[in-house]
C-alpha cells in the first residue's frame, strides 16, 4: 500500500517547533543509514497547532542497534521493547517499526533480518508481548487510532499517512484502526486513551469506535492497576476532565475503574452532590492551567472530593471525630480501589493530610494559622479548601485572611563549633 505523502510546502510543521533533542536523534539515525520518523501524537499535535508533550520516534533500527548507536540509550520494557535516549532530564523515546502480524510464524523485518519474537496474547486475547519488527506501513496500521498513525520524515520533511489519518484529523473524528472490539480486547487501556484523546482534542467518535467501548468496557478490569493509575494521572493532566467524566459514565468505564465511587454517583448522590462532583472534575482543569505542577494527591483527591465529603459527613454525624472519619474514609476507598487503580501509599497519605486539614481554615487563631501556612502541605490544602468553598458556597470570607497571612520565616539552624 502506497502512503499519502504531504510535501513540506503543503503542511505547517516546521523544525523550529520540533524538540532539539528529537532532531538530534533523527539526524543521527539518518546519518547511520536508518529511517527515522517523528511518530504518533506529536505529529498530530503539531498539525493541529498544539504543543506536543512528547516527541516519539519510530525507526527501522532495532533496540540493540540503537543501544550501540547512542551511548545515552537505555532499553526498557518487556511487553514493548523501547529505547530511551537521555539528554539530561529529558528523554526521547524511540521504538522500532513493529508488525501488525498476530501469527507466530517467522518473518522478515524492513531490513531483511529475521523477526525473533512473535506477538503473544493471553487466553482472553490481551496482548502481553509485541516485539515483532516490521515496516513503516505495518507500524502505522498497528497503532490504536488513525490520528495517531502519522509520520514526519526528517529526510524530506514530508508527512506520511498510511491510515487516511489526515481525513479524520480534518473532520475531528476519533476512529480505531482495525476491528475496534479486537483492538480493545488486545489492550483494554486503549479505551481510556480513546476517551482522553476525544476529550482533549474535542473530537467526536466514529460510531463503531464508540460502540465497541460500550460493548467491551468490562475488559478494562484485565489491565494492570499500575497502568490504570498512570492513565488516570494523564486524565487529570489533560485539561479536559469536564469532558472526560460524561464519556466515562456513558461508556461504563467509570464503574470498572472506580466501582464504589461510580455506584454512589449513579445510585445514591443527590442532585446537589451530582453538581458538586461535576464542578470538582472541572476545577482540576482550571487549577492545572494556573498551576501546571499541581500534585497528584491534590488532583486525585479532587476527583473523589464530593464522594469523600459525603462519606466523611455521614461518619461525623454518627459521632466520629473529623480526623478519624477522614482517615477511615480514604483508607477504605483506597483499599477498594487496589484491584483497579493502585494509588501509591505516599500519595494516599498526602490525600488524607489534605482532607484532614480542612477544619484548620476555619480557625481564628493567627499564631496557629501562621504555623500551618509554613507547612509543606499548605498549598495543596488551601487549593482544596477553595474548591470546597466554591462547591458548597460557604466560607469564602476566610479566603482573604489566608491569602494575606504571612508565613513564618524559616529559621536557620545554628552550628556549634566542634571541640578539638
Amino acid at each position: 500500500m502506497e502512503p499519502f505523502i504531504v510535501p513540506r510546502e503543503e503542511h505547517c510543521i516546521s523544525r523550529s517547533n520540533i524538540n532539539k533533542s528529537a532532531l538530534k536523534v533523527l539526524y543521527r539515525l539518518r546519518a547511520r543509514g536508518h529511517l527515522g520518523f517523528l511518530a504518533g501524537g506529536c505529529v498530530r499535535d503539531l498539525l493541529l497547532g498544539r504543543t506536543p508533550k512528547d516527541f516519539d520516534i519510530a525507526t527501522d533500527a532495532t533496540p540493540n542497534q540503537l543501544k550501540k548507536m547512542f551511548s545515552n540509550c537505555r532499553l526498557i520494557g518487556r511487553r514493548f521493547r523501547l529505547a530511551h535516549i537521555h539528554f539530561g532530564p529529558e528523554i526521547i523515546e524511540v521504538a522500532t517499526f513493529r508488525s501488525n502480524e498476530s501469527s507466530g510464524k517467522a518473518g522478515k523485518n524492513s531490513k531483511g533480518g529475521k523477526r525473533k519474537t512473535a506477538p503473544l496474547k493471553s487466553d482472553s486475547g490481551v496482548l502481553v508481548r509485541d516485539n515483532v519488527f516490521g515496516t513503516p506501513e505495518e507500524d502505522a496500521l498497528r497503532r490504536d487510532f488513525t490520528v495517531n498513525a502519522l509520520f514526519y520524515a526528517i529526510e524530506d520533511f514530508s508527512i506520511i499517512d498510511y491510515a487516511d489519518a489526515l481525513t479524520d484529523l480534518d473532520a475531528k473524528i476519533m476512529r480505531c484502526i482495525g476491528d475496534p472490539d479486537e483492538r480493545y480486547i488486545e489492550d483494554p487501556v486503549r479505551m481510556l486513551r480513546a476517551v482522553r484523546f476525544a476529550a482533549t482534542l474535542d473530537f467526536d467518535f466514529e460510531p463503531e469506535t464508540w460502540a465497541a467501548i460500550v460493548r467491551q468496557h468490562a475488559h478494562l478490569a484485565e489491565a494492570s492497576n499500575a497502568r490504570l493509575y498512570e492513565e488516570v494521572l494523564k486524565f487529570t493532566n489533560s485539561g479536559a476532565m469536564h469532558r472526560i467524566l460524561p464519556l466515562m459514565r456513558e461508556s461504563g468505564l467509570l464503574k470498572v475503574l472506580f466501582p464504589l465511587y461510580s455506584h454512589w454517583l449513579e445510585e445514591q448522590a443527590t442532585e446537589d452532590e451530582q453538581r458538586h462532583n461535576e464542578a470538582a472534575w472541572a476545577a482540576i482543569d482550571t487549577y492545572k492551567k494556573q498551576h501546571p505542577r499541581a500534585s497528584a494527591a491534590l488532583r486525585y483527591g479532587t476527583i473523589f472530593s464530593a464522594y469523600h465529603q459525603h462519606k466523611i459527613g455521614t461518619m461525623v454525624e454518627d459521632g466520629h471525630r473529623h480526623p478519624e472519619a477522614v482517615t477511615e474514609t480514604l483508607i477504605n476507598h483506597q483499599q477498594a480501589l487496589v484491584p483497579s487503580v493502585l494509588i501509591p501509599q505516599r500519595q494516599l497519605s498526602d490525600m488524607i493530610r489534605i482532607a484532614a486539614s480542612q477544619p484548620v481554615f476555619l480557625n481564628i487563631d493567627e499564631a496557629k494559622a501562621k504555623k500551618f501556612k509554613g507547612m509543606d502541605c499548605f498549598a495543596d490544602s488551601f487549593a482544596y479548601f477553595r474548591f470546597q468553598c466554591d462547591l458548597n458556597g460557604e466560607h469564602h470570607e476566610r479566603i482573604p485572611f489566608w491569602e494575606q497571612l504571612e508565613a513564618p520565616k524559616a529559621r536557620k539552624k545554628s552550628r556549634r563549633g566542634r571541640r578539638h
